[in-house]
């Protein structure tokens, strides 16, 4: 199911709303708490005017929320493409203007970025006590992300030595074998903290 909150087809922005929105309504009956997405693409249009679509288009998702008076958040995930809406900046953003929440992708991060970013993230996402995460070995090239791998030890030890410690974090192993690395990252974290 593709998203696209910057389609330039409007009665593409509403289907997407309306897919989140759906997503909402189960995930709470499920006991969920947060809906995570994709927000788009920039397409043809400037970062700004994809930022603006988005932002206008999170806004009615939070008031359809309120108005079916579910309790679940949603949260526009970082992105590993560079051509895809999701830059860290673009998400702390729209966290402060529409109160979503967030979710903060590692390896979407080092395959947009090259480089972890950390020390950007926590100054970001600091005012947060609650951090969505997923994290997983990441295949890139110049333009982004590729696929997800196993996720290599070293890396989960990256991860844990930089998270802030006085944050409620979950973390969600997106690899290819995601139970494994998931015991891997729960034994090594015992040692961190």
């Amino acid at each position: 199911m593709q998203l696209n909150l910057n389609s330039k087809e409007k009665i593409k922005q509403k289907e997407s709303i309306k897919r989140i929105l759906d997503c909402c309504k189960i995930g709470e009956k499920l006991s969920a708490y947060t809906v995570v997405f994709h927000a788009g693409f920039y397409t043809k249009s400037t970062p700004e005017q994809t930022y603006e679509n988005i932002k206008n288009n999170i806004l009615i998702l939070q008031d359809e929320i309120r108005n079916n008076a579910l309790k679940i958040k949603i949260a526009p995930e970082t992105m590993g493409k560079v051509n895809v809406f999701g830059s860290i900046e673009e998400i702390s953003s729209l966290v402060k203007d529409t109160k979503c929440s967030f979710c903060i992708d590692f390896a979407h991060i080092l395959s947009r970025y090259k480089d972890n970013k950390f020390d950007l993230i926590k100054e970001k996402f600091k005012p947060h006590n609650d951090w969505h995460c997923h994290f997983s070995g990441i295949e890139y090239s110049e333009l982004g992300e590729r696929k997800h791998i196993k996720t290599p030890k070293e890396s989960i030890q990256t991860l844990l030595k930089n998270l802030p410690k006085d944050k409620e974090i979950v973390i969600i192993n997106e690899s290819p074998d995601m139970v494994n690395d998931s015991v891997e990252a729960l034994k090594l974290s015992k040692n961190s903290f």
